[in-house]
This record gives C-alpha cells, sequence and structure tokens, in this order.
C-alpha cells in the first residue's frame, strides 16, 4: 500500500487537475519557510505536489485503482491509460 507520494510539477494546478478527475480534493500547504504546494489525502494516502521541475526523472507514473474510467470522466488524450498493473484482475 502507498502511504505518500510527492512529485514536482511545472503547473501544480494543471497537474492536480488530472487527479482531481479522479477524486482527490486538495489543500494549499506550506511547511515553514517552504513552498507552497498541494496536497491531498484519499483513502489514507497522501499526495503532494511541489512546485518545480522532477530532478531525479523526467515524469511521474502513478497507479490509482478507478472502478469506472467512464464515471470518473477522464477526458480523451489528457491521461494516457495503459490497462491494469500486473496482478491486477
Amino acid at each position: 500500500m502507498i502511504s505518500f507520494v510527492t512529485f514536482f510539477a511545472r503547473d501544480i494546478e494543471r497537474t492536480a487537475d488530472v487527479y482531481r478527475l479522479l477524486g482527490f480534493e486538495f489543500v494549499q500547504e506550506q511547511h515553514g519557510s517552504g513552498p507552497k504546494h498541494l496536497a491531498a489525502i484519499n483513502e489514507g494516502m497522501v499526495l503532494e505536489i511541489y512546485p518545480g521541475d522532477d530532478a531525479v526523472s523526467p515524469g511521474t507514473m502513478l497507479g490509482v485503482d478507478v472502478a469506472d474510467l467512464v464515471a470518473a470522466k477522464v477526458p480523451s488524450g489528457e491521461i494516457s491509460v495503459l490497462g491494469p498493473a500486473c496482478g491486477a484482475s
């Protein structure tokens, strides 16, 4: 079970919009003098989106279970749906 995911994005609001479609509700946070960022808690998992470029890899892949992609209103062409992960039914 994933309990905490943090990644960086050039446009945190646009990035958050994708996850909002999947049911995440974000609030703006700032820890001390650190950068303002977005955070959401969904079924015990914390997802944070910080401004900036990811220094380790050019992108982030995150697996999220969604019962019905049509009901989630995922816009065609904005999200790549690769299919079930290994071991998924």
